[in-house]
């Protein structure tokens, strides 16, 4: 047997070819479901980095392709979904690694399954290959790792009309020597300088920051007006304007807000958990060494289901 030539993302690179086994014409859908477990087990902190909250359409990375299997990462905000779609006959597997997703069968007698079903964080599930016309929709916030046999889902998988975006799975290859991360990005510097900043933090998922708040951590929102106003806030949290963060938490500076010192929790908040994590480290430049943020965001935060005030609360300037 051959070995396997995968294009690989560097969120998950090169550790995940050790799960890849040696070439064979086909994987059963068995092992695409003990896959997706490992890879969802495995680097579930890597994919809470890398994973996006997009509105108003999924969002989605290829983690892996290879001559017989491709490897997704997919999310979706509360209340999108997908129109009705099949998958060509293609076998395939998924876990959930947040939130929950809910499946709607148009013709669940012919796909030999209940019309609706509901899957939860841990929930994983394999698919033996589904004929042509077998069609679901799926959506509902979490998100959803994936995996299709490239031999059985490149040229067969069929977007219906009214599909808001390609499968991931018709999506044209990455370029020679450049990665995709999704929506079409690639690797850039501020890629790395991201990663530099997330090894020193302990980030925190939304019940791991809720159980922060409880116990007197100090949730700090970086979100413009704008995104606070439609889409509300995080109960008890504090919106401080981004330019003036470091003052107004500087545990030694004259002008900090009442109570911060070097032992308070600090858990910065975003829109998305990307420009929270370059202010955590910031934070913890200036010696607060329990700073970290949340990862995925405001909006992971929401998507888990967590309490929600209506915004926008006057902001720290």
């Amino acid at each position: 047997m051959s070995t396997v030539t995968a294009e690989l993302h560097p969120a998950v690179s090169p550790s995940l070819s050790a799960l890849l086994r040696p070439y064979s014409p086909q994987w059963t859908p068995d092992e695409l479901r003990d896959l997706v477990t490992r890879v969802g087990a495995s680097f579930s902190g890597p994919l809470l980095d890398l994973v996006r909250f997009a509105s108003p359409q999924r969002w989605w990375a290829r983690l892996a392709l290879t001559e017989e299997v491709e490897l997704w990462l997919l999310s979706w905000l509360p209340g999108r979904r997908t129109e009705p779609h099949d998958h060509g006959g293609a076998s395939g597997a998924f876990t959930m690694v947040l939130g929950s997703l809910s499946e709607t069968y148009r013709y669940p007698a012919r796909a030999g399954r209940a019309p609706h079903a509901r899957h939860r964080l841990g929930d994983r599930l394999r698919r033996g290959p589904r004929a042509p016309g077998v069609e679901h929709r799926a959506g509902e916030g979490g998100r959803r790792a994936r995996v299709l046999p490239a031999a059985g889902a490149d040229p067969g998988v069929r977007e219906l009309a009214g599909h808001s975006r390609p499968h991931p799975a018709t999506a044209a290859r990455a370029v020679a020597g450049r990665t995709a991360l999704g929506a079409g990005r690639t690797v850039s510097r501020i890629d790395h300088v991201l990663t530099e900043a997330r090894a020193s933090l302990s980030r925190v998922l939304p019940s791991e920051a809720a159980a922060l708040q409880a116990d007197g951590a100090l949730v700090v929102d970086l979100r413009p007006v704008h995104n606070r106003a439609a889409e509300g806030e995080i109960p008890g949290s504090v919106p401080i304007e981004r330019i003036v963060l470091e003052w107004r938490l500087d545990p030694h500076g004259d002008h900090r807000i009442d109570g911060v010192t070097e032992d308070t929790v600090v858990v910065v908040v975003c829109n998305e958990g990307y420009s929270s994590s370059l202010a955590a480290r910031d934070l913890r430049a200036l010696g607060l060494h329990r700073a970290t943020d949340l990862v995925g965001g405001f909006r992971a935060w929401h998507a888990a289901g967590l309490p929600v005030r209506e915004g926008p609360t006057k902001a720290v300037t």
